[in-house]
């Protein structure tokens, strides 16, 4: 009895590890389809009425040449988010974090949702507040220092 009780152990500390490196490798996939995606995305607030459609797309073609896999993650929202983020369009940013916030049963993830949530929804409601150090790179960085 003793050795099964290790052995399940055993085997759920093998699988928390697999899952954690899983994660940290699909996380930085994700960076890599945003920089992509953001790289080659333009916005002209004149001529683009649906940033969020076409924020999607071009996601979406990142997502699919780096990491197919991707695809069937529930990662998309997260990836919207910071992409929108990026290009200062806050109301988007804030609907796809909501959107990911409302999914997430990892603790530490769904309180660093809710930690994004709360000062975008501070940008959205006042307009002069400055985001220029806004950085991708440490966002997706302060994500994996959640995973063990």
């Amino acid at each position: 009895m003793k050795n099964y009780i290790i052995m399940t152990l055993l085997m759920f500390l093998i699988s928390c590890t697999l899952f954690a490196s899983g994660f940290k490798a699909q996380i930085k996939d994700l960076l890599k389809a945003v920089k992509i995606a953001s790289f080659g995305f333009e916005i002209n607030e004149a001529l683009d009425s649906n940033f969020e459609a076409k924020a999607a797309l071009s996601l979406e073609l990142a997502i699919i040449a780096i990491n197919p896999q991707l695809m069937k993650e529930d990662y998309f929202n997260l990836g919207v988010y910071a992409l929108a983020r990026e290009k200062k369009q806050f109301e988007t940013a804030l609907k796809a974090l909501k959107t990911e916030e409302s999914k997430e049963t990892y603790r530490p993830l769904k309180n660093w949702l809710q930690n994004r949530t709360t000062k975008l929804a501070e940008l959205c409601a006042d307009k002069s507040q400055n985001d220029d150090d806004y950085d991708i790179t440490k966002d997706f960085d302060s994500i994996l220092k959640l995973l063990p």
